[in-house]
């Protein structure tokens, strides 16, 4: 069976989020389980395809690389144009496996489409227009086109069956892993002080979002929140950590608007990689108000580095935490406030919820995910076509 991966989240100079670093994950995992009769391929296009350093250990593994100097919407027009997947270099593959669902050039393989979050469909004023075109344009086509998805939760699942009308016998379920370093960082407790410290947060405890700082995450229903918690007494800040996405710089202004919580809140924008552990680690709890979540990828590294997690019930949190956190409703501030004060003041409630979480984290690997994913494809070489 030769497998053709979409490498384009593989050459990107800075992640875009959850997705961009489940597939680098979700790749090498890939590479080091496959058996003798699976042969992949990566198809890239990039301007700078070595910045990220991945290219040549995904090669050394054994996979071909086959990497074009193409930007999306050259590709495009070239798809337009009849340009087909094959003729950029991998030749015939078996099956063709997207990281997200959209891919402009025809091809004659298999398509196995990943998809994490559709919350675009319900809730499209959190997303910019563009975005959600392209996302629709993109998920309309490959109904018609995909021969197998792969859902990261079983909400995805449920949302892609009930939104699209996709047949169930056509969708399977992959959980991602837990990123690596997550449950090393809480043994770390220099490291931990180090990051505390370059982040000016060594005065009092604090809770940890972390995640884009955009609309969609629900941001001001959990500042609310936490005015209406430390108006209670709270005496922990909060980090709304993340990299500026869309409408950040409204969130960020209302944000500076909240007198009463000067030198309490904190928004240090985007943290490097190597520093998120030990900052999750740190952490007397991670909170977690989307309204929606396809994976919960944050709420496992949470798990993974022993932080009691407070989420949303909505989406795929509860499926992923399944009783290891304490859930709120994200439309209710009041509610989101509740579980901030009951985390902090219970001590037995925390000690509790972290060794639920560790237990809880031990089940999502990245080579459970990669296992998984070989089986998906070799039901979809079954399906019909």
């Amino acid at each position: 069976m030769r497998v053709l991966l979409d490498g384009r989240r593989l050459t990107r100079a800075r992640q875009r989020g959850g997705l961009d670093a489940a597939w680098r994950l979700l790749v090498p995992a890939l590479l080091r389980q496959a058996p003798n009769e699976v042969d992949f391929g990566l198809l890239t296009t990039s301007a700078y395809p070595w910045r990220t350093g991945m290219l040549p250990g995904i090669a050394s593994a054994g996979a071909s690389i086959h990497h074009h100097w193409a930007s999306a919407s050259a590709l495009a027009t070239l798809g337009r144009l009849g340009l087909r997947t094959e003729w950029l270099g991998p030749g015939k593959a078996d099956l063709l496996h997207l990281s997200h669902p959209r891919w402009f050039l025809p091809t004659r393989a298999r398509l196995v489409v990943s998809v994490q979050s559709l919350l675009h469909r319900d809730h499209p004023q959190l997303y910019r227009p563009k975005q959600v075109e392209r996302l629709e344009k993109g998920l309309l086509g490959m109904t018609e086109s995909a021969c197998l998805w792969i859902c990261a939760s079983e909400g995805t699942r449920e949302d892609l069956i009930r939104l699209y009308h996709v047949p169930r016998g056509r969708t399977v379920v992959v959980p991602p892993g837990t990123t690596p370093g997550f449950s090393e960082a809480a043994q770390d407790p220099a490291g931990i002080a180090q990051v505390r410290a370059r982040m000016g947060l060594e005065q009092r405890p604090y809770f940890l979002f972390l995640g884009a700082i955009e609309p969609r995450k629900n941001l001001k229903n959990l500042v609310d929140a936490f005015e209406l918690a430390v108006s209670r007494g709270l005496k922990a800040d909060l980090v709304l950590a993340g990299p500026y996405g869309w409408q950040s710089q409204r969130i960020r202004e209302a944000c500076a608007r909240r007198t009463r919580l000067q030198g309490r809140l904190h928004l240090p924008g985007y943290v490097a990689t190597d520093d998120l552990p030990t900052l999750m680690a740190g952490a007397c709890g991670f909170v977690h108000p989307a309204r929606h979540e396809g994976t919960g990828m944050t709420a496992m590294e949470a798990m993974a580095a022993g932080t009691p997690v407070l989420c949303s019930n909505r989406g795929a949190l509860p499926e992923v935490t399944a009783g290891a956190a304490l859930l709120f409703e994200p439309n209710d501030p009041a509610s989101i406030a509740r579980t901030l004060q009951q985390t902090e003041g219970d001590h037995n409630l925390r000690a509790r919820m972290r060794e639920q979480g560790l237990a809880r984290s031990a089940d999502f690997t990245w080579e459970q995910s990669a296992a998984q994913t070989l089986e998906a494809y070799r039901f979809a070489m079954r399906l019909p076509t």
